[in-house]
């Protein structure tokens, strides 16, 4: 995620798809960056990414739009709020880090992924189970009624016998 995350370019202007889907993230799963976001020290500026070499871009910035609470899909490209992106206040800024987030993610859907595996598993195993049942009593009838010593081969079955003509 740290390889992915250095490639951010910002929100003004980032027609690239990794900024753009790292700023979908952002607003979409309540996050910034990898880790949380400290007044201290950030992913952007750690890990060296674009954005945060690219000071011409930024501005005064430290963190981008993205990042605020308030931003929305809608609004993210053109927003601004220094108490956030500059002063980082914390209760303006996304509290928590994107990893954590996927980690919260995956610990609140495993056990309905589990249960719901499980179910499809089971299913497919007596799909399987019938399948292999029909198919031999398909073929144990096919075997049956082929068989001329088998005495039910023609059960069911009348063959007429021809009629004695009168004379």
């Amino acid at each position: 995620m740290s390889q992915i995350f250095q490639r951010y370019n910002g929100i003004q202007g980032a027609d690239d798809t990794v900024s753009q889907g790292l700023n979908t993230l952002f607003i979409v799963m309540d996050c910034c960056g990898v880790s949380p976001v400290s007044p201290f020290a950030n992913d952007f500026q750690l890990l060296r990414t674009n954005y945060w070499i690219n000071v011409g871009m930024r501005g005064p910035n430290t963190i981008p739009y993205s990042c605020c609470r308030e931003a929305t899909l809608d609004n993210y490209k053109f927003g601004q709020n220094l108490a956030c992106t500059v002063a980082q206040q914390a209760p303006l800024v996304r509290p928590r880090g994107c990893y954590e987030a996927f980690r919260q993610l995956a610990t609140d859907v495993s056990t309905g992924a589990i249960v719901i595996l499980v179910i499809v598993m089971v299913t497919e195993l007596l799909a399987v189970m019938s399948a292999i049942i029909m198919v031999r009593a398909i073929d144990r009838e096919k075997n049956n009624t082929l068989d001329p010593s088998n005495p039910k081969m023609y059960r069911g079955r009348e063959i007429p016998l021809p009629d004695s003509k009168p004379r």
